[in-house]
């Protein structure tokens, strides 16, 4: 019988156009990490990120286990000696070095912040004077805003490598996808350290040209409101208050204890959105490491 089915040819089901489970789940946690509407949007900037960067950990874990798959493997070691596979080493050790100063960084604010807390718990409501750890804050923030500027150079450089490489049809899928989720991440890493960076004190914006006499009149003025306006960022909500508050430095001028409860408050709500920022930013980091390490050992094969 000659259309019987047995004399058919059989079409494998693991045909090259049928792509791996994991390839649409990195494609889904791709497409979720460059929505604007990942997150509502009456959440904080600091919490949006953490999600987003929980989202980045659970692409690299997926990217791992796609890289480790014996194809993707040996393909890979096809381009060991292409420049593609160096500049993706050379763009993992960037993003690795961008997120190690990054979590040094909400380290060092942690350090300063609970140094202010622990000397606004020693004094009384009598003797709220601003210490120098007020000073001390600020000035270590205008130092970490230069640092996040070197790295946003950094990661900008990265983001318009990655933007130029896109149609290029010569290399194999898998570089493509690597080449896809660095460049995810360094746009993740971008908003990042905005974020940390902060934007200036709308105080200083707003006084910049205006008389020490004026800039006290409109402190005095805020002071009365007992709840002040708050942003999207807690970083933004630490520096505005911290640098109003060390106009007052030189004069000794004390706290009342409605700005000592509200600086409180602030700086509570910051250490908490850091620590949620750092166990995940930590979780970032390993992932990092370890697809690093996958595709070194893969190109030294």
């Amino acid at each position: 019988m000659a259309n019987s089915p047995s004399n058919q040819p059989v079409r494998s089901i693991s045909l090259p156009s049928r792509p791996h489970p994991l390839v649409p789940q990195i494609d889904e946690h791709v497409s979720k990490l460059r929505s604007s509407e990942v997150v509502s949007t009456s959440v904080s900037q600091l919490s949006s990120l953490g999600y987003k960067l929980s989202i980045l950990k659970d692409l690299y874990e997926c990217l791992e286990n796609l890289i480790l798959l014996p194809q993707n493997q040996q393909k890979l070691m096809l381009f060991s000696n292409a420049s593609s596979i160096d500049e993706l080493l050379d763009g993992s050790l960037r993003l690795l070095d961008v997120c190690g100063i990054a979590k040094d960084v909400l380290a060092q604010v942690k350090e300063h912040m609970q140094e202010i807390l622990s000397s606004l718990r020693r004094r009384s409501n009598t003797d709220l004077s601003i210490g120098d750890e007020i000073v001390d804050y600020v000035n270590m923030r205008k130092k970490t805003r230069m640092t996040m500027k070197k790295c946003l150079k950094d990661v900008k450089g990265l983001m318009k490598r990655f933007t130029s490489q896109k149609g290029d049809h010569e290399n194999a899928a898998m570089v493509d996808v690597l080449r896809e989720v660095e460049g995810v991440t360094a746009e993740i890493f971008e908003s990042l350290l905005e974020a940390i960076s902060g934007s200036k004190s709308q105080f200083h914006k707003r006084n910049a040209s205006l008389s020490i006499v004026m800039c006290k009149l409109i402190m005095y003025q805020n002071e009365e409101s007992e709840e002040e306006e708050e942003s999207k960022n807690e970083f933004d909500d630490v520096d505005s208050t911290l640098s109003s508050l060390v106009i007052t430095q030189k004069k000794r001028i004390c706290l009342n204890v409605i700005q000592a409860e509200n600086l409180r408050r602030r700086l509570v709500k910051l250490d908490s959105a850091i620590q949620d920022l750092d166990e995940v930013l930590e979780g970032v980091f390993r992932c990092l490491v370890k697809t690093r390490a996958t595709l070194l050992n893969i190109s030294y094969y």
